[in-house]
């Protein structure tokens, strides 16, 4: 009966949502124009519909920003002054400023909605190929390639036209309700099958929890009539009572918190997942280069073993020659004979420890190579994610045995998306690489750094106050916003977000005052990048 009652609810649910969105349709949109019933004038009409359009588009998650701004492409005073008596209105809870940008130099950054004018559409391709976040408003038929979201205007109706593909290539999610009005069969289609294999998904994980819940419910069962035969029995100890009643409440407990405890084993279980392909993927190398070595050692030995061969097939020729000299040399020649063979024996002897030797020393680099490559990153020369975490929990162990201060720096290279779209990832590592020497220069011995991936890096600075570190911090950040990187006939500059933390006597795990560190490194992004921001921990 649950099961049936959560497939119902999950029904009615999807068609009061279908309902509202084709109320929605009809409020905003009637008989395919917004316009049909409204006298308004075409700049007007584009500007509310794209309003409109910016309302039902879900935006990619990791886009933040305080309020929308869009720039209209091509000389259009009246486009403008229609945008701007709209500005009393919000886009997704939003406040939004307007304004005309220059064609020649236009800079996406600035922008989270691009409108391309009827004359300028013609450079549609070329504004999607440089705009890698705005939402791009093509005014006029352009080809589907060439555009997100297309406004057509046929006599005194406007038709809209959207490129689902690359929304969502940019991160943008079409809402129910933009498919309903403006979407083709395809996306409609498409749309429909999104939602059946949620359904099927959910469906499944419904069955899951249904046949949990029945084995949790037998178990409840089954201490319940434990308390019943107990309260038979034993009627007179109200102790043993209150502790099955507690069982039985910390049980219904359990099956409550199940649904969430399986949510977060499935995210556990992706992370193992993930980490063991890793590790999988680097023994395979390590084995490869350990089976090369063992091959060498196996083919010196075979040719030891051939030249011992030729020495005892030489030995048992001279042996017949004795044999058949006068007996009155026999004691020379024997004498000989034996002063012969210690001197091979001695030669073969240090023939085969100088191998030996050789194999031992290619041995032992080969380990130094592996032990480098298994805890540094093959970029920048710091300690890779695994030797850095590893080397700072030591770090933090020793410095709460000696009651030692530290602090922890995360620090993350600004617009670094920028620079590889601009230039290329060739660039992108040199720059990694420029900003990594910046950091080693200051770095005193016994601290540590490391690269965690991408253009995120983190130092651990031990025996250091929250005073000292704060001015290393932030004489890190002034020193690379200095630093240039020459790129074929140009020259690059970034600078870097860095978040602080002192680690406290409650750390335990290097993890927490890392996640502290995030924070802060984060906020220091939302506050305009470039510079130095501390989380101030209570404990």
């Amino acid at each position: 009966m649950k099961f049936f009652s959560a497939i119902s609810k999950k029904i009615i649910t999807l068609i009061v949502e279908r309902l509202s969105v084709r109320l929605l349709a009809l409020l905003f949109f009637p008989s395919g124009s917004l316009f049909a019933q409204v006298a308004l004038d075409l700049s007007e009409a584009q500007a509310t519909y794209t309003i409109e359009v910016a309302r039902q588009i879900e935006w990619p998650a990791q886009y933040r920003f305080k309020s929308h701004r869009i720039g209209i492409v091509g000389q259009n005073t009246s486009l403008l002054n229609a945008f701007k008596k709209r500005q009393t209105q919000d886009i997704g809870g939003l406040n939004f400023e307007v304004e005309i940008v220059p064609v020649s130099d236009i800079d996406y950054s600035r922008y989270t909605i691009v409108f391309v004018t009827n004359s300028r559409r013609v450079k549609a391709s070329e504004f999607i190929g440089k705009s890698s976040q705005a939402l791009l408003v093509v005014d006029g038929r352009v080809s589907q390639q060439d555009m997100m979201i297309n406004l057509q205007t046929e006599g005194e109706r406007i038709k809209l036209r959207f490129n689902r593909e690359l929304l969502t290539e940019r991160g943008f999610k079409v809402s129910s309700s933009l498919i309903d009005f403006a979407g083709t069969r395809e996306d409609l289609s498409e749309e429909l099958k999104d939602r059946e294999a949620r359904l099927k998904l959910l469906l499944a994980r419904v069955t899951q929890k249904e046949k949990e819940l029945i084995s949790l419910t037998n178990k409840l069962q089954l201490e319940t009539q434990k308390l019943k035969d107990a309260e038979v029995k034993n009627s007179h100890n109200e102790e043993i009572l209150k502790n099955y009643r507690l069982q039985a409440k910390e049980l219904q407990q359990k099956i409550e918190l199940s649904q969430d405890e399986v949510t977060r084993n499935e995210l556990l279980a992706q992370k193992q997942i993930k980490l063991v392909e890793s590790t999988r993927k680097e023994m395979e190398s390590k084995e490869a280069l350990v089976r090369n070595l063992g091959k060498s050692i196996e083919e010196n030995k075979k040719i030891l073993i051939e030249q011992v061969s030729k020495i005892e097939s030489q030995n048992k020729v001279i042996k017949n020659k004795n044999e058949t000299i006068d007996e009155q040399r026999s004691w020379l020649k024997a004498n000989i004979f034996v002063l012969t063979l210690f001197v091979i024996l001695s030669f073969v002897l240090w023939k085969i420890n100088s191998l030996r030797q050789k194999a031992n020393d290619e041995l032992k680099s080969l380990n130094e190579k592996l032990f480098q490559l298994a805890t540094t990153d093959g970029l920048t020369g710091l300690f890779n994610r695994r030797h850095f975490l590893e080397s700072a929990q030591n770090e933090l162990s020793r410095s709460r045995r000696n009651k030692s201060d530290a602090a922890l720096l995360m620090i993350d290279i600004d617009y670094f998306k920028q620079v590889n779209d601009s230039y290329g990832h060739l660039a992108g590592d040199l720059v990694i690489k420029n900003v990594a020497d910046a950091l080693k220069l200051k770095l005193r011995k016994y601290d540590i750094i490391g690269r965690l991936g991408g253009e995120e890096f983190a130092m651990m600075l031990m025996d250091c106050d929250f005073k000292k570190a704060k001015d290393i911090a932030e004489r890190a950040c002034d020193n690379i916003q200095t630093i240039v990187t020459p790129f074929e006939s140009d020259k690059i500059s970034v600078s870097v977000s860095i978040g602080l933390t002192q680690l406290t006597a409650s750390d335990t795990k290097i993890e927490q005052a890392m996640q502290r560190a995030d924070k802060a490194l984060y906020q220091a992004k939302d506050q305009g990048r470039n510079q130095v921001v501390i989380y101030y921990s209570t404990s």
